[in-house]
């Protein structure tokens, strides 16, 4: 399985915040009991709490969130990391959101990837980045300008 971060977050109309982040809550319901620690830290640390709560927490409905670009992009961010720590997947594809969010939300992005993948050794982590600084130590780098690989 891949776990993708899309450059566009994507929006389902008419679901729950919970429903968002985890998207398989759409067709099995109240089945998430053990896993919703895991999504209530992942939203914590990534500073979404308050104003989720605002709206009636994980069970309000996402379309009443009003959500600044970078919190949008946290919020794509922590539905992959969700899928990510549930699935264990092989791949985990980040296209190109790092270059749409400020330094500081970058900063965050960057040390809780660097935590969640620090125990992880069988994944491949892919960006595809604007950004000239990397947010993890690569094993390989492609620098891609016009459709051709550089460097």
């Amino acid at each position: 399985m891949i776990t993708i971060v899309p450059e566009t977050p994507v929006v389902i109309p008419g679901a729950t915040v919970l429903q968002m982040l985890f998207p398989p809550e759409l067709l099995n319901p109240g089945r998430l009991d053990a896993r919703m620690h895991t999504i209530e830290t992942l939203v914590r640390q990534l500073g979404l709490e308050d104003i989720i709560n605002e709206v009636g927490g994980l069970n309000g409905k996402f379309e009443d969130l009003y959500l600044t670009r970078d919190q949008m992009h946290l919020f794509s961010f922590a539905r992959a990391l969700v899928k990510f720590t549930f699935h264990r997947n092989s791949v985990f594809l980040i296209d190109d959101i790092m270059s749409k969010v400020s330094l500081d939300t970058y900063h965050l992005m960057s040390r809780l990837m660097i935590a969640l993948f620090a125990s992880t050794s069988n994944t491949a982590i892919t960006f595809f980045d604007n950004h000239l600084f990397p947010m993890l130590e690569p094993s390989r780098f492609a620098r891609i300008e016009n459709g051709r690989v550089q460097e």
